[in-house]
């Protein structure tokens, strides 16, 4: 991947030698943008989580009901209960690959100078979205459901399917 640097041809301060040069402001004010965009994207890792979970208390409440006719084999509701418990990893890795692309976008977009510079912030965009999209589950469930057996379903979930 080869990233293009944007900037006007002036001289440099210092060496006098011409080179790129980008204002810091304007780069200032698009992280500020890209910080909004990075926490719009992790409130969807929050919203989505949490549908996942209210998915999964429906169907375990028509399961546990007796919901289903007599004529549906055991096998089919035993697949309907697991299914809401595979969709939060499945949730998980569909929201790292597209956030791996927004937060390539967004670096391109802050125009660094430096490639050390410029993959240092998209590093740690990476590891802190994907660190609260990983673990954010897990956290609620322990510590503010504190359902512990819930928890040890869900770790074991993500574990078998990642």
């Amino acid at each position: 991947y080869q990233r293009r640097v944007r900037g006007t041809l002036g001289a440099n301060p210092v060496t006098g030698e011409m080179e790129l040069q980008y204002s810091a402001l304007l780069r200032q004010a698009k992280q500020a943008v890209s910080l909004v965009v990075s926490s719009c994207c992790l409130l969807v890792v929050l919203v989505s989580m949490l549908a996942v979970f209210r998915f999964d208390d429906y169907v375990q409440h028509i399961c546990s009901n007796e919901a289903f006719p007599d004529f549906v084999p055991g096998f089919l509701t035993r697949f309907v209960r697991y299914t809401p418990k595979v969709l939060l990893p499945i949730t998980v890795g569909i929201l790292d690959a597209l956030y791996s692309n927004i937060a390539v976008t967004l670096n391109d977009w802050e125009n660094y100078k430096h490639q050390r510079t410029y993959e240092n912030w998209l590093v740690l965009k990476l590891i802190l979205f994907k660190f609260v999209n990983s673990f954010l589950a897990l956290f609620y469930i322990a510590f503010y459901l504190q359902d512990f057996d819930k928890l040890q379903e869900t770790l074991a979930t993500l574990m078998i399917t990642k």
